[in-house]
C-alpha cells in the first residue's frame, strides 16, 4: 500500500509541475492579439473612400460577408481591398495606412 501512495504522489507532482510552464504562453498570446483588437478607420483602397471604424477581425468578417471569399492581411495572391488608418482627420492622408486587407 505504501508503494502505491509514493507512486501516486510522484504522478501528482509531475502533473502539478508540468502545468507551471504554461503561464507565460497566455501572456504572450494576449500581447500578440492586441493589434487585432485596435480599431482603425477603413477606406476602400481603389477609391480612398471612408466607410467604417472597426477592429481588424470585425472588418475581415464584414468584408467576407459583403464580397464573399477570404479576407485577411496576407498579400500573397490577394487583391488589395481595404486600408486601415489610425487617424481619420487628414485628407489627403498624411501618414501611410497601418493595416492592409486583401481579398482572396
Amino acid at each position: 500500500m505504501q508503494r502505491l501512495s509514493i507512486r501516486l504522489l510522484a504522478v501528482l507532482a509531475v502533473l502539478a509541475l508540468s502545468g507551471a510552464g504554461f503561464t507565460k504562453t497566455t501572456r504572450a498570446t494576449t500581447a500578440n492579439t492586441s493589434n487585432h483588437q485596435r480599431s482603425y478607420y477603413w477606406y476602400f483602397a481603389q477609391a480612398d473612400w471612408y466607410f467604417d471604424y472597426n477592429t481588424v477581425a470585425n472588418e475581415e468578417w464584414e468584408m467576407e460577408v459583403d464580397f464573399g471569399g477570404l479576407v485577411n492581411t496576407n498579400p500573397t495572391g490577394g487583391m488589395l481591398l481595404d486600408l486601415g488608418y489610425q487617424d481619420n482627420s487628414d485628407d489627403p492622408h498624411d501618414m501611410p495606412p497601418l493595416v492592409f486587407l486583401y481579398q482572396h
